[in-house]
Parts: C-alpha cells; sequence; structure tokens
C-alpha cells in the first residue's frame, strides 16, 4: 500500500485536473469532494505503484527487457516517472536499443510534468547534441530549472554557459556566482573551477587562501588535478604556509590519481624537483601520509 504522503503527492496532478470543476461548490462541499476523492486516488494509486515496483525489482535483477515493457505501458498512459525510467534505458540501451532521440522525448515528456530527475538530464543532452541537434539555448533553459531546484550538476553546467558564453553573453561574474553554488554544496569540478577563477582574478578578486581552499576541497575528494594544484601552492607558500612534506604528498597523490597524461606529467616533474629539496626523512614521511590517505567523496551527484 503506497505511504498516505506519497499517495498524496501523486494525487497533486490529477486533483488539480478536477479542481476547477469543484470550485464554484460550497466550502464544505469542496472539502468533502477532496477527502473523497484521496481516499480513491489512495487505492489508485497504490495499484499504480505495483508495476512501478516491479519494473524497479526487474531492473535491480539485470531484466531489462521486462522493466522496459512494465515502464513502456505506463509511459503511454502518461506515468511521468515511468517516462523517465523509460528514458533511461532508452539511453543506455539496456532492454531496448540505444536510442538517444527517444530517451530525449520521454525525458521531455517526463520533465514537462515536473519530474526533476528527466529535468536534470535534459540540459546536457541538449548542451551535447545527444538525441537533437545542438542548442544552447534550450539547454540553458533545462539547466536553469534544475539549478533553481538546488542540483549541484546544473548550477556547474550554469557557470560553465556562462564562462564560455554558451547561449547567453559570457558574463564570469555570473559564472563565479553558479560555480559557489554548486562547490558549496561539494561539486569537486565546481571547486577546482572556482580555485582557478580566485588564482586568476576570474569575476572574482584574486585571493591566494580562497584558491588554496577550493583546491583543497577538491583535492579531498580525489580529484588529481586539484591535488596538483595544492601541491605548487604548499610548495611556494601561496595562501597556505609554506610545507614541503604536503606538498610531496599531494603531488604524488596527483601522480598517482591522474587519468590525464598532461596531469600526471606535471605532477610527475614537480614531485622530482621538490624531491631534491626534501631530506630522506621528509620524503618518507611524504610518502607516509599519501599511503594513509582516502578520499572523501561528497555525496552530492557530479553530474
Amino acid at each position: 500500500m503506497v505511504g498516505w504522503s506519497k499517495t498524496a503527492d501523486l494525487a497533486v496532478p490529477y486533483i488539480r485536473t478536477v479542481g476547477r470543476c469543484v470550485l464554484s461548490l460550497p466550502r464544505r462541499a469542496v472539502a468533502e469532494f477532496v477527502v473523497s476523492f484521496l481516499i480513491v486516488a489512495a487505492f489508485a494509486l497504490s495499484a499504480w505503484a505495483g508495476p512501478l515496483e516491479d519494473a524497479g525489482a526487474a531492473y535491480q535483477h539485470g531484466d531489462y527487457a521486462t522493466a522496459a515493457r512494465i515502464y513502456q505501458t505506463l509511459a503511454g498512459r502518461g506515468d511521468a516517472n515511468a517516462q523517465n525510467s523509460l528514458g533511461d534505458l532508452y539511453y543506455n540501451g539496456q532492454g531496448v536499443p540505444q536510442d538517444y532521440a527517444k530517451a530525449l522525448d520521454l525525458y521531455r515528456r517526463a520533465a514537462e510534468q515536473g519530474q526533476i530527475s528527466a529535468q536534470c538530464k535534459l540540459g546536457p543532452m541538449y548542451l551535447n547534441g545527444r538525441g537533437a541537434k545542438q542548442n544552447f539555448a534550450e539547454a540553458m533553459t533545462w539547466f536553469r530549472r534544475a539549478a533553481a531546484l538546488g542540483y549541484a550538476g546544473a548550477q556547474y553546467n550554469l557557470g560553465n554557459m556562462y564562462l564560455r558564453g554558451q547561449g547567453v553573453d559570457q558574463d564570469l561574474l555570473e559564472a563565479a556566482r553558479w560555480y559557489s553554488r554548486a562547490a558549496e554544496q561539494g561539486h569537486e569540478q565546481a571547486q577546482f573551477t572556482l580555485g582557478l577563477l580566485y588564482r586568476f582574478g576570474g569575476g572574482v578578486d584574486t585571493n591566494p587562501r580562497k584558491t588554496a581552499y577550493w583546491f583543497e576541497r577538491a583535492a579531498v575528494q580525489g580529484h588529481a588535478e586539484a591535488q596538483s594544484e595544492l601541491g605548487q601552492l604548499y610548495a611556494a607558500g601561496l595562501g597556505v604556509p609554506k610545507d614541503p612534506v604536503a606538498a610531496y604528498k599531494w603531488l604524488a597523490l596527483a601522480k598517482a590519481n591522474a587519468t590525464a597524461g598532461s596531469v600526471r606529467a606535471k605532477a610527475a616533474k614537480s614531485l622530482e624537483l621538490l624531491a631534491a629539496q626534501l631530506t630522506p626523512s621528509q620524503i618518507g614521511e611524504a610518502q607516509r601520509q599519501a599511503r594513509e590517505w582516502r578520499a572523501m567523496p561528497s555525496k552530492v551527484s557530479q553530474q
């Protein structure tokens, strides 16, 4: 049986649909109607939840074809959650042929009904031209909707669009504002980018302490480029006290964690230069700290 709060939430669209028909009734009659409607809706929606749960269970067990079949039926009846989930299957090619255009259409149908997850997925698809031609204006529209709801990934993407002048006039101040919102929530790439803005003065005044602060916030999550840059700051004493052991630790982690060859090469070169200035005991301590270090990723979605 669907919980009461969930039932009430699901019933809202139905109440809106018929609400205009009862507004002219006396207040008591309206109240009685709403109570009766919710009782009926509770039974109807609990029955509706069953197939959704069945589809979710099938998906969890890897039976994507069954999940797709159930979602297809519900999506055809206008269920926004089913449309969103079916869109995921088409996007990933699970149980159905991969089809970005169908995924986008399903996401849009769900998003227009207020399905938040679908709203968050439309922006990147229009930005990258998946399922439709690249359209910065549409991307901006959906990023704004998701960003207004507090989604860090959408806030970060808005920052990127203002930074690059995609669909809007370039505005570094506005870019910094959106990066800040995402960074405060734990979005590691936004944290790193904000550190760069404070380092070079893009949309904000240069500030070595804030540069180091945001690099470190990203570095502790495992962002290799932030680790490399933070190591440089500790080596030079910029925005942080000069600490060659900490510098060596962060550079060693950057070298080990980097997937981009350029980042790994830069960290390796800096590490080599720094090692020539340290004693064996200092290097040993830095290596110990690097071995014992563990990433502490944020729980916020990085998408």
